[in-house]
């Protein structure tokens, strides 16, 4: 069954954006109150600033959903080539200062949950103009849980989806319709609301303090176990200026001339790689990696169990369900046979600046298929987890990050490229490194799963007062 919906064009002509994409039309006719975001919010034009030569500035991916936030340390009179495009962003104006109870709001993907409330150990720092600054009219503390908990859907309703990722506009966040009489039974428990969520919020952030960077154990135990150090070799062997060896060209079967693929680092990785991987992941392959399935408006049906996965159900490097699209049986049933998941896939992003390369594996039994930006790769009798460990280390990434094609945000890497890159030998070494690996992982879950229990108390508490 395809789902459709309608509106009444009385309704319709009332509304000033006169969108009709299929998300906002049904927030529409779910909403009863002409009430606004803008009774309590409102947006202030940043200045145009002139930063220090030396500051600390925030892009979109330096901050996460728990608010976390790993700035650059910029020096304007030093530039080379990993900030040159940084700086050139900054001196285009894209720069805002803020100040105290200032929120700040992702424009772009808002369904990640970029939210932050600037306070005295932030305010000194410099953002993207990629965040909507907002302020109060009312307790900003209170407005940031609202925001977080309360209206966080709405805002995903409202986004506005093109050909790339969704974005918030600032009229329509300020637009974006809310119900009064809730809203007055906040403001009315206004103390009550901040001092619960302070509460859970701080027993949230002191079991987040206890969670292990995944990334850094893994790379740590593969280091140790076959004897590298991957930051040496990178400062080592990746050359900005380099000559090639015509000969080597003409032996190779890939003839691109490209910067990153020629690079040095690129062959002294594989030479590396050579001392513990006796074979490439074509090796394992138990049927040919594949790119996914397109999806269209007329495919989506809300009312099924079937899930359509995309890289962004995959970002956080697990596969996440709760936000999946979901899509009609049949279209399931047309090409579950070719582009539908197993237990023990791994699902690979294939595109985009950010994304490319990251990686899940499918943990869960669920019938979905997979989005056409992303690759899956079934293995036979080689362990997905220890593969997906290996995945996810520097070695891997950087070999992706040098074999990819294209310019800009566009750069693809494709199934033939995948499985001719190496794979470490089943022994061991592996399995103990592996092992060691999974016991981490596990109390990371653990630990993950009481964060999403308390954050559950926290909008059981606002919605049931």
């Amino acid at each position: 069954m395809v789902m459709r919906t309608k509106i009444e064009i009385s309704k319709f002509s009332q509304d000033e954006s006169l969108r009709i994409d299929f998300n906002y039309i049904n927030y529409l006719n779910k909403t009863k109150t002409n009430s606004k975001l803008s009774n309590f919010i409102y947006n202030e034009e940043s200045a145009k600033i002139e930063p220090p030569d030396e500051f600390d500035y925030v892009e979109i991916g330096d901050l996460n959903s728990k608010g976390e936030i790993t700035p650059n340390s910029i020096n304007l009179n030093i530039r080379n080539f990993d900030n040159e495009d940084v700086i050139k962003k900054i001196e285009n104006g894209n720069i805002q200062s803020v100040v105290k109870n200032d929120i700040l709001l992702s424009s772009v993907r808002p369904n990640l949950k970029k939210i932050l409330l600037i306070d005295d150990s932030n305010k000194h720092l410099y953002f993207t103009k990629a965040f909507h600054k907002i302020r109060s009219k009312i307790n900003p503390k209170l407005t940031f849980y609202l925001l977080k908990y309360v209206y966080f859907n709405t805002l995903n309703c409202i986004a506005r989806m093109g050909k790339g990722y969704p974005t918030l506009k600032i009229d329509d966040l300020l637009e974006a319709k809310i119900d009064d009489s809730n809203f007055s039974k906040f403001i009315k428990n206004e103390k009550k609301i901040i001092e619960k969520v302070e509460f859970l919020e701080n027993k949230i952030f002191k079991i987040s303090k206890k969670l292990i960077d995944e990334d850094v154990v893994i790379n740590k135990l593969f280091e140790k176990t076959y004897n590298y150090d991957f930051n040496k070799i990178y400062e080592k062997y990746f050359k900005l200026n380099y000559k090639i060896n015509l000969y080597d060209l003409n032996n190779s079967n890939d003839l691109r001339l490209g910067f990153k693929y020629r690079n040095p680092l690129r062959n002294e990785l594989l030479s590396l790689c050579s001392t513990f991987s006796s074979y490439t992941i074509d090796k394992y392959i138990k049927i040919p990696i594949k790119l996914g399935q397109t999806l269209t408006e007329d495919n989506i049906d809300a009312t099924t169990d079937k899930h359509y996965i995309s890289m962004a159900n995959i970002k956080s490097l697990y596969l996440n369900t709760d936000e999946t699209a979901k899509i009609s049986e049949d279209f399931y049933e047309e090409f579950k046979d070719v582009n539908s998941t197993r237990l023990d896939d791994i699902l690979l992003a294939r595109s985009g600046e950010g994304t490319i390369g990251k990686v899940a594996v499918v943990d869960q039994k669920i019938e979905g298929l997979f989005a056409d930006f992303l690759m899956r790769i079934r293995l036979d009798n080689y362990p997905s987890n220890y593969a997906y460990y290996f995945f996810r280390t520097k070695i891997f990434q950087e070999l992706i990050n040098l074999t990819k094609k294209g310019l800009g945000n566009n750069t693809n890497i494709y199934p033939s490229d995948i499985s001719q890159l190496p794979i470490p030998n089943l022994d061991n070494k592996l399995k103990k490194c592996c092992d060691e690996i999974t016991k981490i992982i596990k109390v990371n879950k653990s630990m993950n799963n009481e964060i999403v229990n308390l954050r559950g108390k926290i909008l059981d508490y606002i919605n049931n007062l």
